[in-house]
């Protein structure tokens, strides 16, 4: 049995004070999906544009980072609110992340390039380079599909280039990790 929007209680719950500064369709669905308001199932997109208000309006006042640890275990609900969320901050001071999933799906590369360089006979560390490009473009072949990133064109180059210069390091250290692990 699913409990829809259970997991945006932690996320939202010590904000819950400022509901009344929601505007009233918004104020009404996150009361109703947290139960607090009787009346029937939320509409989805209001609980997102409620949750992204709540947000929002706490970062303009403070530092605010939201970390989805196990984003695969949340419900349908709150997974598409946080989703509607992470994709509209935008320049907001609020950050949205899934360390889980993004440390999880950079351990399994890192395994990956394990197996691929263990079968070259003489691997090279400059072959992280390739590498850490190639796992950069399968983040946003996979990601927005899951709705989790924007599709690739309506990123700015500044942004794309940040996130493939941070993923050819990765790829130089992942490659520089294996190297000295193969040499002990």
């Amino acid at each position: 049995m699913e409990l829809p929007c259970a997991g945006l209680h932690q996320p939202c719950a010590p904000f819950l004070d400022r509901l009344g500064h929601l505007p009233g369709p918004q104020r009404g669905a996150l009361g109703a999906a947290f139960g607090p308001r009787d009346g029937e199932a939320p509409d989805r997109f209001l609980v997102g544009l409620a949750v992204l208000t709540l947000l929002s309006g706490v970062a303009g006042e403070q530092p605010l980072v939201c970390a989805v640890d196990g984003a695969q275990w949340l419900d349908r609900a709150s997974a598409q609110a946080l989703a509607f969320v992470a994709r509209h901050l935008g320049g907001e001071a609020a950050w949205l992340t899934s360390t889980v999933t993004h440390w999880g799906y950079g351990s399994a590369c890192g395994a990956v390039y394990g197996v691929l360089a263990g079968s070259l006979r003489r691997p090279h560390v400059l072959y992280g380079l390739p590498f850490g490009a190639a796992v950069w473009a399968s983040g946003y072949l996979v990601l927005p599909e899951a709705g989790l990133y924007k599709p690739i064109w309506e990123y700015d180059s500044a942004t794309l280039a940040r996130g493939l210069s941070a993923h050819l390091g990765y790829g130089v250290g992942t490659a520089a990790a294996f190297s000295l692990l193969v040499s002990i």
